[in-house]
C-alpha cells in the first residue's frame, strides 16, 4: 500500500481549508444608535390626517370619534414619545395629550380668553372646549415653548410630536 498518496492528499486538503479559511468573509452585525423617528412619523400623520378627516365630512362621520382612533393608534405604536393633538372647528376644539413623562403644559384658546392648566402627572389629557366667539387662535406650552395654531374654518388637525434622544429634544409641529 502506497501512503504517499494519502499524504499529499491530506496535505492538499488542509492547504485548502487554510486558504478557503483566510479567504471567507467575516458577517457580522454592528448596530448604531438609531436617530428619532419623529419627523417620518410627523410626515405620516400629516398625510393620513387628511385623509381621515375628509372620509368624515364626505361620509358626515362623528370626526372626533375617527380623530381619537386615528391618534391612538400613532400613540400606541410610540408610547415613549410626548403627543399633543388639536383638532376641530371654530365651534368646537379639542385637546389631546398623551404624557409619559413629566412636563409643564397649559392650553390657551382664543388668546388668553380660556386657559387651562395640565396637571403634569396625567398620562392622558382630552378636553373638548368651545372657543370664544371671534377669537381663532390656540397656544400649547410645554415646559416654557409656545407653539400656535390657528383654527380655520372647516375641519383643522394640529400637532406636536416630542422626544428625548440622546443627541436632545426632538420636536416636531405641523398641520392641515
Amino acid at each position: 500500500m502506497k501512503k504517499r498518496g494519502q499524504f499529499y492528499l491530506i496535505g492538499a486538503l488542509i492547504i485548502i481549508l487554510v486558504v478557503v479559511s483566510l479567504l471567507a468573509v467575516n458577517n457580522y452585525a454592528r448596530s448604531k444608535p438609531t436617530e428619532s423617528n419623529v419627523y417620518d412619523i410627523s410626515n405620516d400623520i400629516s398625510r393620513e390626517s387628511k385623509d381621515v378627516i375628509d372620509y368624515g365630512v364626505y361620509n358626515s362621520a362623528d370626526i372626533p370619534a375617527l380623530m381619537n382612533s386615528f391618534t391612538n393608534s400613532y400613540v400606541k405604536a410610540e408610547p415613549s414619545k410626548k403627543w399633543f393633538f388639536v383638532y376641530g372647528n371654530q365651534d368646537n376644539v379639542t385637546i389631546l395629550a398623551y404624557l409619559m413623562q413629566t412636563s409643564a403644559i397649559s392650553v390657551d384658546i382664543g388668546g388668553g380668553a380660556s386657559r387651562i392648566d395640565v396637571d403634569t402627572n396625567v398620562v392622558r389629557f382630552d378636553k373638548s372646549v368651545k372657543p370664544d366667539p371671534g377669537s381663532n387662535e390656540v397656544t400649547i406650552t410645554i415646559d416654557g415653548v409656545s407653539y400656535d395654531f390657528n383654527i380655520n374654518a372647516g375641519q383643522n388637525f394640529y400637532f406636536i410630536i416630542s422626544e428625548k434622544t440622546a443627541g436632545g429634544d426632538q420636536i416636531t409641529k405641523t398641520g392641515s
